[in-house]
């Protein structure tokens, strides 16, 4: 069995999921095992702490729910003093660290910041800002690096996730989606329809 969160306007929706496979085909089922009201609230990411089995949503009311995968509960709210003028975009886990990284950016201002959360004392520990916005993160396990989508900037940045410290700016004209190749150790970026990749930065 495996479950679903899934995301609703106003709920935050826990389905099961239970799949048989068979010679040549898989039989699916689903069914809502909770639903946690969000009360208006907008969900902009949700992210997985496989350590603690816990599930953070951030909200855009500057607040993050933590989620017990165990019991299907919300067993905390934080604050994420994230700047009215920002909007959160995305956010990873580092396995690393324990660190959630939370992105947010203004589109007009064209200004980004990264929060990072600790999972252990609930709290943020630092911000990292970039004079960009931000689309997307991916975090490479073998460098511990995290590699940062800016648009406006027409880069990717890459940040270590053990100084939290931006290392090197990477040009690439109209960066989009980023995903990490766990084959071969390289992360894509897939730019107007064309995929490139580029070697892990190493220092």
């Amino acid at each position: 069995m495996r479950w679903l969160w899934l995301v609703g306007i106003t709920l935050l929706i826990l389905m099961a999921l239970t799949y048989v496979t068979y010679a040549e085909n898989q039989s699916i089922s689903l069914k809502v095992v909770n639903e946690i009201p969000l009360y208006g609230s907008q969900v902009f990411s949700l992210v997985y702490n496989p350590v603690n089995n816990d599930v953070y949503v951030i909200l855009n009311n500057d607040t993050m729910l933590i989620v017990s995968a165990i019991t299907n509960q919300v067993i905390n709210a934080v604050n994420i003093p994230i700047s009215s003028f920002l909007i959160p975009e995305v956010s990873i886990y580092d396995p690393n660290n324990s660190n959630i990284y939370i992105a947010a950016s203004n589109p007009y201002t064209k200004v980004g910041v990264i929060y990072v959360f600790s999972t252990s004392t609930n709290t943020v520990i630092t911000t990292i800002s970039m004079n960009g916005t931000i689309l997307n993160m991916v975090y490479n396990p073998i460098n511990n690096y995290i590699y940062v989508v800016s648009p406006s900037l027409n880069e990717i940045i890459v940040i270590s996730g053990s100084t939290n410290n931006i290392l090197v700016s990477i040009p690439i004209s109209n960066p989009g989606a980023i995903l990490y190749d766990q084959a071969n150790g390289s992360s894509t970026w897939v730019v107007q329809g064309i995929s490139r990749s580029f070697p892990a930065y190493q220092s």
